[in-house]
């Protein structure tokens, strides 16, 4: 039983909404956001990442900066730049990600989802999250009055909902209409006013057993904490969210670069690999194009060479009847990066780097290339296995999930 709410939203007046969108605030390094805000002066991430708007010097976590949020977003307010709707409505937010030729479509319906709902579960987790990244979203949320980026959601398709969100794409002319690059993205939106559609999809979601985090945990977090300090706020009881069928969602490899051989030489590191993998050593003419094809293999690439490596049965058959100890993730971590290169925390080991799929190959290979050590390139986590996580109230390694295409950020608001 999922609760949802129409809102009245915030967002760009149209002549904007190509200027405002943004990547969520969390894909850009401090260096990628300063240099993105002075190239896009009206970009949403100046409000997300308000500490693009001082010196490199300035503390990113103190007050000033997240006053600087504030005003902005005041400011844009007053000039019209945003505009708010006279009316709470529910908002269809169809995106569709180009990867040379192939083209994925995902389609969610944008609301406020109840804390309620979360903190009984209903809205289940995947990852834990980091305290200093926790703190940052709930002092932008908390000086803001306002949820600026919505939380990532998931849940199990229901006809009744899909039907009923194709029927207003077919039957009204979208809101807005937008293309991003760097992934080449088109964005559609649709605004949904009427009454009886807003009851219909409320209805429907309360025969929803639970939606889950894809996407989102740390601005969550944030958003709930928030809500329990101001429990006599009715808005700050519910958080901004798009909530897509399972079914659509597309999770890409989270590959891993490591900098170094933890002391090893290469043919000692080699031999250690070949107890838990065999290791055959492949041609790959187009090194952009290659992907992992199975479960239980890895492409590795080291000194110039790339190698498949298939974990042998013994450490499959160790593994296997426990979701998380059969994940590639955990194999990865648990006999090679923990046992033989010395990753005991990933999430704090500084030697380690996580990159998304939607990076091109050549990333991490000009990185072994130009500074040594060695990337894994992984097969991906699938959506079931992610639910069934959730389901059984278990948690994935850092780093495992990469959803793409992004949820754009600026273009709804949720002021309480």
């Amino acid at each position: 039983m999922i609760t949802i709410k129409p809102f009245k939203a915030i967002r760009p007046k149209d002549e904007f909404v190509s200027n405002v969108a943004s990547l969520p605030y969390d894909v850009f390094s401090r260096e990628e956001a300063k240099k993105y805000v002075e190239e896009k002066p009206f970009t949403f991430l100046r409000i997300d990442r308000p500490e693009t708007n001082f010196s490199t010097n300035i503390d990113m976590y103190s007050d000033e900066v997240y006053e600087k949020a504030l005003f902005l977003l005041n400011e844009w307010i007053t000039k019209g730049i945003l505009i708010e709707d006279n009316e709470k409505g529910f908002f269809i937010y169809e995106q569709t990600l180009f990867l040379g030729e192939e083209a994925h479509t995902q389609t969610g319906l944008v609301c406020l989802s109840s804390t309620d709902d979360y903190i009984n579960n209903r809205i289940k987790k995947h990852e834990n999250t980091v305290n200093e990244k926790q703190k940052d979203r709930y002092n932008h949320i908390k000086k803001l009055n306002a949820h600026t980026g919505p939380i990532f959601l998931t849940y199990k398709q229901k006809d009744e909902i899909t039907n009923e969100i194709n029927n207003i794409k077919i039957n009204s002319e979208p809101l807005y209409e937008l293309n991003t690059n760097n992934p080449k993205t088109k964005t559609r939106v649709w605004g949904v006013y009427d009454k009886s559609i807003i009851s219909f999809l409320k209805n429907a979601f309360l025969n929803i057993e639970c939606t889950y985090i894809a996407d989102g945990h740390h601005r969550a977090k944030s958003a709930i904490n928030v809500g329990l300090e101001k429990k006599d706020n009715e808005e700050a009881q519910y958080f901004l969210s798009i909530i897509f069928p399972s079914n659509e969602l597309q999770i890409l490899p989270y590959n891993r670069y490591v900098c170094d051989l933890n002391g090893y030489t290469l043919d000692e590191f080699l031999n250690k690999i070949k107890e838990v993998a065999n290791i055959e050593i492949i041609n790959i003419k187009k090194e952009n194009d290659f992907k992992v094809e199975n479960k239980n293999e890895i492409i590795m690439y080291i000194n110039n060479t790339f190698y498949k490596l298939k974990f042998l049965k013994k450490v499959i058959s160790k593994n296997q009847g426990d979701i998380i100890n059969s994940l590639d993730t955990t194999i990865l971590q648990d006999y090679i990066l923990d046992k033989i290169l010395g990753i005991k925390d990933p999430k704090e080991d500084k030697r380690i780097e996580f990159i998304g799929g939607i990076k091109e190959n050549t990333y991490l290979l000009d990185k072994v290339r130009n500074n040594g050590g060695v990337c894994f390139f992984l097969y991906p986590v699938n959506i079931n296995e992610l639910l069934q996580v959730a389901d059984e109230n278990k948690l994935m390694p850092p780093k495992s999930t990469w959803f793409e295409p992004k949820l754009l950020s600026g273009l709804f608001i949720h002021k309480f």
